[in-house]
Parts: C-alpha cells; structure tokens; sequence
C-alpha cells in the first residue's frame, strides 16, 4: 500500500482458538523480523483470538504481547472487541511499526458499535504529520506559573481590602466578591499568553527536573569527552 510518497505492509492474520499461542508467537516473530529489517512502516491486523486484557496474569499472552512490542509494533485497538452477556474480550488486534522514515505518523484507532455479529468492526486513521508546520493560530493558550508571577500575586492577595467582604450578610454574595477578588488578581498576574513554538514540541511527561537533569549530564559528557580526548592525545604523542 502507498499513501503519498511513502510504502506501507499491510497483512493480515489469524490465531485459531486451539493453537497454542506460543508456538504461534514463536512463529510471528519470524515475520516481524523480517518486516522490521525492511524499515517499512506496517499495519498488522486480524482475529487473534488472544485476549489481550489477560496479559498481566496470563504469561504466554504477556510474552505474545512483548514479542511484538520488541519489534516495534504498538497495538492500536485497546478496548474489548468481543462482547457478551457474560464477557468482554480483546481478540481482534491491529498493531503498527513506524518503520524508519515515519516517526511522525499520527495513528488512531477503535471500535465501531455494531450487534451483526460477536465481534465489533475495528479501524484504524493514518494522518501523516511530517510536513505539518505549527502557525500562531495553532498554539494554545497557558499561564506562565513562575516564581516571577507567583510572588507577584502573592504580593496582590495580601494587599487586598477585605473591608467589603466583612460587611456582607449574605454568605453567597460573601464568596462571590472573594472569588472575584481572587480571580482578578490570578488572571491579571498568570495573563493567558500564546505557547512559544519551542514549548510546543516538548512532551508533556518531560519536566522541568528532567529537562535540568538532562542538561547536566550532557554537560558532564561534554567535560568528560573533551577529557578523554586529551588523555588520548598525550598518549599518542608519547608512542610516537
């Protein structure tokens, strides 16, 4: 399959219920080597018959699910795809490998509500975001909670007159003159201000004590490489 300038593998299988799933991993992963030393991206899709949601107690589906996550391949359907009075199983699985050249497909997939038949119809979206650029108008809005700002409003909330809100003898009308003396001073001191292109391409699970973390240890590298480098050199000047 082709899609734009770029080649896919799609393929298609099926796990009878009576074979023994490690056999059957045993014979996939024999396949997948072969698909993953093509660097191709690759769609894998099927009625594995392999519940998918036991592989935290079931160790031969935990090793079938390692096997391809070793691979490269992440499933894309993660909710039951089999539904019963009694049930709810994830037999029917669609993974996908990035391959080499599109590690910023976007992929999203699913479940479609369907009573036909046991199984609900699974899918699969493949946006290609490689050439998509961030604008202005794409960049959301966020508050910048610095110690900068946040002693700012600090600084604010303790110089409010709450003479007004003494006077009140409605509990209600009480706390909305609190909250809307609170929420003046927070917005006007944490503005909403356009996310910088830089901060958008940061992960969200990367924070700040990370980023510092990083920082240092590349740091360290540096000093211990431009060291390295010169015990090397003296080295090689006294052999020679």
């Amino acid at each position: 399959m082709t899609k734009g300038q770029s080649r896919y593998i799609v393929g298609g299988i099926y796990h009878h219920p009576g074979y023994k799933i490690n056999t059957f991993t045993e014979k996939l992963n024999e396949v997948l080597i072969q698909i993953f030393n093509h660097k191709v991206p690759c769609f894998i899709a099927g009625d594995i018959n392999i519940d998918l949601k036991r592989f935290l107690t079931h160790q031969d589906t935990k090793s079938y699910l390692d096997n391809l996550v070793l691979n490269n391949f992440m499933p894309v359907v993660l909710m039951p795809s089999r539904i019963s009075d009694n049930s709810a199983t994830l037999i029917d699985h669609i993974y996908y490998s990035g391959g080499s050249k599109c590690a910023n497909d976007v992929v999203k997939g699913g479940n479609l509500w369907c009573d036909i038949t046991d199984h609900l119809p699974n899918f699969v979206f493949l946006e290609n975001s490689k050439n998509e650029k961030l604008s202005n108008s794409n960049l959301p809005y966020i508050r910048i909670y610095s110690q900068k700002n946040m002693q700012k409003f600090t600084t604010a909330v303790s110089k409010i007159d709450w003479t007004e809100l003494y006077q009140c003898t409605n509990p209600n009308e009480a706390y909305n003159l609190f909250h809307h003396k609170i929420t003046e001073c927070h917005d006007k001191y944490f503005e909403l201000v356009r996310l910088s292109r830089k901060g958008a391409k940061d992960k969200m699970w990367i924070t700040c004590g990370i980023k510092k973390s990083s920082n240092q240890k590349n740091k360290l590298f540096k000093k211990w490489l431009y060291v390295h480098v010169i015990l090397m050199t003296k080295r090689s000047i006294r052999i020679i």
